[in-house]
């Protein structure tokens, strides 16, 4: 009971002694306190003191989460409450309806949107997954799924309309399409264009070959014009890359009158002031050259042995090829000598073709399949050569194999005449042996090619 007064009166002595303002803060030492009393001595007197028996709830109190006004403004624990929500698989995202708290339970999380909070791997921002669950809770299940198509050649790409989507390729399918040919693995929009003799579209872009300017370059042609279609293109002009070579083409450059087809490196040189075989020099060594002897004694004999084909007598050349001693002058004419002509012979066939009502041309310069002559037979001279004609009119090709036969007879050594038979069809021709071991024979011919008149305009050379 002593003890209990005791603790009164101090008490009350503390309370007396404690300076206040009318305002009920704390006076300035040594004044004389005035006003209501502040009876939990926080310096804010009872009338402005929400809770004057808590000495840390007083006006311009820091407010905690106590669920207390502390600061006296009829809001407790104002500032500090949020939504809270209940997080139960442990993703940090939490569902259903939250709880407005300053202070959480375990468990509780200050983010909501958890669309099933009973999968850790479903929240908003989860990386979606292809299993039929809407794993990032925006409402689109499998939203990463893309479109596979059907490839049935395994090239790596489908063809359109056979799309199916999915998450992982099905069996059998690629994530491209635009294939155009799903039967062959070398054509697919990511295959290179190559010159082909179908004209198929490698690459699927609806251009094939020489037209489509993304063409593979090791595969094209380089090719210059060849107007007079010989088989040779004029020297010096431009040349271009194509996959198809025309007729009016060529895959060189070495035609030097590309008007003329009988103008070419493999031509048969004649006598007409022509460059025929376009190595630089005119007439030279003609096939339809007369045989000059050279006549070393001067007594207008040449020696039969010793010859030149030319167009024109060479200084110390003469016509006469019968001086059996060509060392003395003394000795001329020997009398005629006769030459042995049979034999098997090589050589080329050579003729420019013209198709009449629309003036197309094709060349036909093949070499001879055989070629004999036999004095002892009927026929005596016997040769056929394969020739294979092209011709485009009205963009329609007409190509037709046909075989040229020779026939002839030497009627008066050195001078032939024969036949140039095409498909029953037969031209007269004449020519001459314009050395001991060579025959040439210009022909000209008309004959029927597709159901065209078409005229033949050539020689044969040949040599045993």
């Amino acid at each position: 009971m002593r003890q209990v007064i005791v603790s009164l009166l101090l008490t009350a002595s503390i309370a007396c002694n404690k300076p206040t303002t009318e305002t009920g803060g704390p006076t300035t030492p040594g004044t004389t306190p005035s006003g209501p009393e502040d009876a939990d001595n926080d310096g804010v007197n009872a009338g402005d003191d929400c809770d004057d028996a808590d000495p840390n709830v007083f006006p311009g109190a820091t407010e905690v989460c106590n669920d207390v006004d502390d600061d006296c403004d009829g809001d407790p624990d104002d500032g500090l409450i949020r939504d809270y929500w209940a997080d139960d698989d442990g993703d940090s995202y939490g569902g259903g309806a939250p709880t407005a708290t300053c202070a959480p339970d375990a468990g509780w999380v200050d983010r909501g949107g958890d669309c099933d909070d009973g999968a850790a791997t479903v929240y908003p921002e989860a990386p979606e997954l292809c299993d039929s669950v809407d794993n990032d809770c925006d409402s689109e299940v499998d939203e990463d799924q893309q479109l596979w198509f059907v490839d049935v050649d395994g090239d790596g790409y489908g063809i359109d309309g056979t799309e199916v989507l999915a998450c992982e390729a099905p069996p059998g399918t690629s994530p491209a399409g635009g294939d155009c040919d799903d039967n062959n693995d070398a054509v697919s929009p990511g295959a290179p264009e190559l010159c082909d003799d179908f004209d198929v579209d490698e690459d699927c872009d609806g251009l094939v070959d020489g037209d489509d300017p993304s063409t593979a370059l090791e595969t094209l042609t380089e090719v210059w014009p060849d107007a007079d279609r010989d088989g040779y293109g004029e020297a010096g002009a431009a040349s271009s890359l194509v996959c198809d070579v025309e007729p009016t083409q060529a895959t060189n450059a070495d035609d030097c009158d590309d008007a003329l087809g009988s103008v070419n490196p493999i031509a048969i040189e004649r006598c007409n002031t022509v460059d025929d075989d376009c190595d630089g020099t005119v007439d030279e060594d003609p096939a339809d050259g007369t045989p000059y002897y050279a006549d070393t004694d001067a007594d207008g004999y040449g020696d039969p042995d010793v010859f030149v084909m030319s167009c024109a007598s060479p200084v110390g050349y003469v016509a006469r090829g019968d001086d059996c001693d060509d060392a003395d002058p003394e000795v001329t004419s020997c009398g005629p000598v006769d030459i042995d002509r049979s034999g098997s012979y090589t050589g080329t066939l050579y003729g420019v073709l013209t198709e009449l009502s629309f003036g197309v041309t094709d060349t036909c310069n093949v070499p001879f399949n055989t070629f004999t002559v036999d004095e002892a037979a009927t026929p005596q001279i016997r040769g056929n050569a394969t020739c294979v004609v092209e011709f485009t009119i009205f963009g329609v090709s007409f190509t037709e194999t046909k075989t040229v036969l020779i026939s002839g007879s030497i009627v008066a050594d050195p001078d032939i005449e024969g036949s140039l038979v095409v498909d029953g069809i037969s031209e007269p021709y004449t020519g001459s042996f314009t050395g001991p071991d060579t025959l040439y024979a210009p022909m000209t011919g008309e004959f029927d090619i597709s159901g065209f008149t078409v005229t033949f305009d050539g020689y044969y050379s040949v040599s045993r």
